[in-house]
């Protein structure tokens, strides 16, 4: 496909050309990311600017989503095997109300690693012995949960 040069309307000096080179950094999701080098985006060989149409910014999210997935991945996974030498995965998913085997879907890739998980276990990773007191509570809570024998009903005397 041949692309017509033209001339850029923002510095009216430069050439817009699609680059794709190292360091080009941008803000994604609060986050700020490079975009890889392949993904190539019409730019002005003087000033700098760079035009996305819809197509091009379709894939820079898309590919940028990725990365964000990838390093939440990353994240949790290490967490996890720290968090996991104070306690199992079963007693995870009851803390944190998940379905059983959650934890294994998100490791293995079916289910996404969302920003706030990957945040929680990288705290709780990073302080084990608050999650050990936490683990305590709440066994402590469900005992004291945990249905009493009826005590015989105190009559008034006449």
């Amino acid at each position: 496909m041949v692309t017509k040069e033209r001339s850029c309307p923002v510095c009216g000096e430069g050439t817009i050309t699609p680059t794709g080179e190292p360091g080009r950094m941008v803000e994604h999701h609060g986050v700020r990311l490079e975009i890889p080098e392949d993904v190539k985006i019409p730019e002005c060989s003087h000033c700098g600017e760079r035009f996305f149409d819809e197509a091009t910014a379709k894939l820079v999210d898309t590919r940028l989503d990725n990365i964000l997935e990838d390093r939440r991945h990353a994240v949790f996974v290490k967490a996890l095997e720290r968090v996991e030498r104070l306690t199992t995965r079963g007693k995870l998913e009851t803390l944190l109300d998940w379905s059983p085997g959650y934890i294994s879907k998100m490791i293995a890739r079916r289910k996404k690693v969302e920003h706030r998980t990957a945040v929680l276990f990288d705290l709780i990773a990073a302080d084990p012995g608050r999650l050990s007191h936490v683990l305590e509570e709440l066994e402590d809570d469900s005992i004291a949960a945990s249905p009493t024998p009826k005590r015989p009903k105190l009559q008034m005397a006449k």
